[in-house]
């Protein structure tokens, strides 16, 4: 299948992203005593040599394919016969983000969204395994990279399945988010959560968007962390506010 052709507006998405304000982050605590920020976005933060994001969207229509060289990234639920349920695994490697004595006080997930009209609520579950983002493309063709699909957290020569078809089984690390206008859009992952990757980064397997309604033809669009030029802005990024001891 090809994703863009998915929705009517994919070729107009880079417009409709374009009048988004750039790198600002969510408002955090304010005041003398108000924790530091550390912002981890693909290719711009905190540097233009980060790139620990890794990303790809899985199908439950497609059970085999990896997209994970694939632009647009999906959150959902779509009736065609190629789609179905929509989910999206991305994780951000944390390892040297902070500085010593560090402790994570706050963590949210910032994703800029095109949604359908019926809206989508959003959660983030912890992702149960160790995945690759592969580098099938939009087609969910040519990955070379053994990428997650919906039945395996990893393939290839030697293949392993999720515990639970479409990357399941994870524990809610956020409450649910409605996602009801285009635009950005703050998940807080718990401060716990992002203390355990901190602590293990081994563990790290970072998290899986899911909607809280998988029956019914409503989802979100995003850009993936392989975008480039111009709309990498708009690229999943990690807000991490911490002090030190």
């Amino acid at each position: 299948m090809k994703i863009k052709i998915m929705f009517s507006a994919i070729a107009v998405i880079g417009i409709l992203f374009a009048g988004c304000k750039g790198l600002t982050g969510e408002a955090g605590p304010a005041g003398a005593d108000a924790p530091a920020l550390v912002i981890l976005q693909q290719g711009i933060s905190p540097t233009s040599s980060y790139s620990g994001v890794k990303d790809t969207t899985i199908f439950s229509n497609q059970p085999s394919k990896n997209y994970g060289n694939c632009g647009p990234s999906f959150v959902g639920y779509n009736g065609g016969v190629d789609y179905g349920i929509m989910r999206t695994i991305v994780k951000f490697d944390i390892t040297n983000a902070l500085p010593a004595g560090a402790v994570i006080k706050k963590t949210v997930l910032e994703i800029y969204a095109q949604v359908t009209p019926g809206g989508v609520t959003v959660t983030a579950f912890a992702a149960p395994q160790l995945w690759y983002q592969g580098s099938g493309n939009c087609d969910g063709d040519n990955d070379i990279l053994s990428g997650a699909t919906w039945n395996h957290s990893i393939t290839g020569d030697t293949p392993i399945a999720w515990g639970t078809a479409g990357a399941g089984g994870g524990n809610p690390v956020s409450q649910p988010v409605a996602v009801t206008a285009d635009g950005w859009v703050s998940i807080e992952i718990s401060a716990e959560t992002a203390r355990f990757w901190a602590d293990n980064p081994q563990q790290n397997h970072g998290i899986v968007l899911a909607s809280s309604n998988e029956t019914t033809n409503n989802h979100i669009t995003m850009y993936s962390s392989v975008v480039l030029g111009s709309d990498r802005i708009y690229t999943p990024r990690l807000l991490l506010y911490y002090d030190l001891l």
